[in-house]
């Protein structure tokens, strides 16, 4: 992803499949954000991933892009599926 120059990452299922430790240690190698609007840590109840959104200015106009992330298992991570999150 790095070598593709990336500038935001929505985090899939997949993504903790090694759990959340790793997906951590993932986000500190990415160049860009990995974000996810509607992923919770059970055990601070704060997004897992720092901001959720991510904010860009595209020929001046101010875009804010909020990833979804679907369900997957974890006994670490809560996911939230209602209009809320959005």
């Amino acid at each position: 992803m790095n070598a593709l120059g990336y500038q935001f990452m929505a985090l899939g299922n997949h993504d903790y499949d090694h759990g959340s430790a790793r997906t951590r240690e993932l986000q500190q190698l990415a160049h860009s954000p990995m974000r996810g609007a509607n992923v919770t840590d059970k055990a601070t109840g704060q997004p897992f991933l720092s901001d959720p959104t991510q904010v860009f200015t595209l020929d001046g106009v101010r875009v804010e892009l909020k990833a979804k992330t679907c369900r997957c298992l974890t006994n670490e991570i809560l996911f939230i599926f209602t209009v809320s999150c959005l």
